[in-house]
């Protein structure tokens, strides 16, 4: 059962491709996106929203600063 998976999936990847970006199976891409992100559990879009929603409650620059850097 796994061989017919892993071949099927081998297939998939080898359909033609409409742009100039690989063919991933589900899970590739998220796998490739936590390795960019090197680490760190946020995406920076993620964490500018924190820090916008921190912000409008009253969180200082500064403290966000601070939680930032224990995170890193």
């Amino acid at each position: 059962m796994l061989n017919e998976a892993e071949a099927f999936l081998d297939w998939v990847r080898r359909s033609p491709q409409s742009g100039s970006e690989p063919i991933q199976v589900p899970g590739e891409w998220e796998e490739a996106s936590r390795a960019q992100r090197e680490g760190n559990l946020l995406g920076a879009s993620s964490w500018r929203q924190i820090c916008l929603a921190a912000t409008q409650m009253g969180i200082s620059d500064e403290k966000l600063a601070a939680f930032r850097a224990l995170a890193s």
